[in-house]
């Protein structure tokens, strides 16, 4: 690229550049002071996205190229407040698997609601998000663990903190595919008995 714009093109393109990572870096700061954590996750996942933008203008920037790749873990097909306003008969499954995983987190000392909100019907979230989340998690974990005596705190965090984000990806997948084969079923049926539209 240098070689393309010439040494003084190079040197002001690279200070535009980081000028706009600097601009992101501020916006970083700015969220994590929000405290709706549903909003809070919106925020980190478009931030990811700038970064993402931007790695593609500075691709020998080696910190952003994980923003510019997908980690569709934290997808879900239904959001946040669809899960948390099912009827009685859905939201049984659902609030188990919510409280279970709230409950967890909040056992290491992490914003159990805050984790949970990171699970969303985002587009897309950035493997860098999710790694800033992850080692924010597990730095969290690793505090609590070394408080409470526990030896070899930090790797004991990275395992809860790599199985905690794994096993709450999966139940809700999978909770949320169950609830959606359900409403499936159900309009099939009501189709057949000629109370479909």
């Amino acid at each position: 690229m240098q070689s393309a714009l010439g040494h003084t093109g190079f040197e002001n393109y690279e200070q535009q550049t980081k000028d706009i990572v600097n601009s992101i870096e501020n916006m970083e700061a700015l969220a994590r002071e929000v405290e709706d954590p549903h909003l809070r996750a919106a925020m980190d996942v478009q931030i990811g996205e700038l970064k993402g933008d931007v790695a593609e203008l500075r691709p020998y920037d080696t910190d952003l190229q994980a923003y510019t790749a997908a980690d569709d873990s934290y997808t879900t097909s239904m959001n946040a407040a669809e899960l948390d306003n099912l009827d009685p008969t859905e939201a049984e499954k659902w609030l188990a698997v919510r409280d279970d995983i709230v409950a967890t987190a909040n056992s290491f000392c992490l914003d159990g609601n805050k984790f949970l909100a990171r699970y969303n019907d985002h587009d897309s979230v950035s493997v860098g998000t999710t790694a800033t989340w992850r080692d924010a998690d597990i730095s969290t974990a690793a505090a609590h663990l070394n408080s409470q005596g526990v030896p070899d705190s930090y790797e004991r965090a990275e395992a809860v903190v790599g199985e905690l984000h794994q096993v709450s990806s999966n139940k809700i997948a999978a909770v949320v595919q169950e609830i959606a084969h359900t409403r499936e079923q159900a309009t099939h049926v009501r189709k057949e008995d000629g109370h479909g539209l």
